[in-house]
C-alpha cells in the first residue's frame, strides 16, 4: 500500500522520540539532588531484573504445557501480586528511581493479572472467547485506573488507555462477533480523537501523553479499513491527517503537526501508487509520489511557524511541546 507500510513504524518512532525529549524535561519528584540513585545504579539494575524474569520465563515455558491448568493461573496470580506489593512497598518513596521502579512494577503486575485472568476464564471457568476478552479487558482497566489515579506516571497512562481501547473492542466483539473489521476501525479512530482531545483539555493527565498516543491511534486505526473499502481508509486517514495538522496548528503543538504531516505522507503516497501507479506507469508514480511529499514538507514547514509561541520579553521563543486546546 506504498507509504502506508510505513507509516506504523514511522509514527511510533516519532511519538516515542517526543516522548523521550518531553519525559526528559519533567521531574516526577523534587528532591535534592545529593543521596540519588545514579541514573547508570537503575538502569543496571533493570537489566538484572530483565534477565531474571527472562530466565524464570524461559523455564516456565518449557515446561508450560506440563504444568496444571490451576497451576499456571496459581504462578501467574503470585507473579501479579508480586509485582503489585513490591510497586505499593515502592510507591511511598519521593526518591526519582524508586518512583519510576514503582511505575514499571505496576505495569508488570497489570500484565501479569491479564495474564491470570485470561487463564482464570478460558481454562478453568471455560467461558467463550468474547466473554474471555471482555471480563479480562473490562477488569484490568478497572485495575489500571485505579493505579493511575495514585500514580499518574507515562507508563500507568498507557496502560490505562490501552485498556479502555481493549475494553471498546471487546464489548464490541461479544455483542456482535461477526462484525466487519471497518467498526472496529472506526471505534478505535474516535477513542483516539476522544483522548487527544481530553488530553489537550488536560482531562487526563500528563497531556504530552494523551495527546501523541490519541493521534497515533486515530492515524493508525484507518488502516484496517482497507480490507472492507480501501477508498474509505485513504479518505478517513487523509481528513483525520489534515484535522490533526489544523488543530495542531491553532493549539501551537509542534508534535501534533509532525505526527500529522507522517499521516498524511503515508495516506496520500499509497492512494497515489494504488489508483495511478498503474495507469502512469512506475517511473511517472514515483515523480507524482515526490511531487507530493515536498508538497506537504513545504506546508508542514509553512505552517510550523504557526505553531510557535510569540516570544516573552526577554525570550525568544521556541516550539510549543505542550499541546493547548484549539
Amino acid at each position: 500500500m506504498g507509504g502506508l507500510g510505513l507509516l506504523i513504524p514511522i509514527a511510533l518512532l516519532a511519538g516515542l522520540f517526543f516522548w523521550f525529549r518531553r519525559s526528559q524535561e519533567v521531574e516526577p519528584t523534587n528532591v535534592p539532588s545529593q543521596g540519588r540513585i545514579s541514573l547508570l545504579t537503575e538502569a543496571v539494575a533493570y537489566i538484572g531484573a530483565v534477565l531474571m524474569l527472562a530466565g524464570v520465563g524461559v523455564a516456565i515455558g518449557q515446561r508450560w504445557e506440563d504444568i496444571a491448568e490451576g497451576v499456571r493461573f496459581a504462578l501467574l496470580a503470585g507473579l501479579a501480586l508480586f509485582f503489585l506489593g513490591v510497586g505499593y512497598a515502592t510507591s511511598r518513596s519521593t526518591e526519582p528511581a524508586f518512583v519510576r521502579l514503582t511505575s514499571v512494577v505496576w505495569l508488570i503486575g497489570t500484565i501479569a493479572v491479564a495474564g491470570a485472568l485470561a487463564q482464570l476464564m478460558a481454562e478453568i471457568v471455560g467461558t467463550s472467547d468474547e466473554t474471555s476478552f471482555l471480563v479480562v479487558a473490562s477488569a484490568t482497566t478497572a485495575l489500571a485506573a485505579v493505579l493511575y489515579a495514585v500514580h499518574r506516571m507515562v507508563l500507568q497512562h498507557v496502560a490505562l488507555y490501552a485498556g479502555v481501547l481493549a475494553t471498546a473492542l471487546a464489548t464490541l466483539q461479544r455483542i456482535d462477533p461477526e462484525h466487519p473489521a471497518w467498526i472496529g476501525a472506526i471505534v478505535a479512530w474516535a477513542i483516539g480523537l476522544a483522548w487527544m482531545l481530553l488530553g489537550a483539555k488536560e482531562l487526563v493527565t500528563p497531556s504530552w501523553v494523551a495527546v501523541p498516543v490519541g493521534i497515533l491511534t486515530a492515524l493508525i486505526a484507518p488502516t484496517a479499513i482497507q480490507e472492507s473499502n480501501v477508498g474509505a481508509m485513504f479518505a478517513v486517514g487523509i481528513a483525520t491527517a489534515v484535522g490533526i495538522m489544523a488543530n495542531s496548528v491553532v493549539g501551537r503543538f509542534v508534535p501534533g503537526l509532525a505526527l500529522g504531516a507522517v499521516g498524511l505522507f503515508a495516506y496520500v503516497t499509497g492512494a497515489v501508487v494504488r489508483y495511478f501507479g498503474d495507469e502512469i506507469g512506475a517511473p511517472a508514480a514515483l515523480v507524482l509520489t515526490g511531487g507530493v511529499i515536498l508538497s506537504i514538507a513545504a506546508v508542514t514547514a509553512r505552517l510550523a511557524r504557526f505553531t510557535r509561541t510569540p516570544p516573552a520579553p526577554g525570550d525568544q521563543g521556541r516550539p510549543s511541546t505542550r499541546p493547548r486546546t484549539a
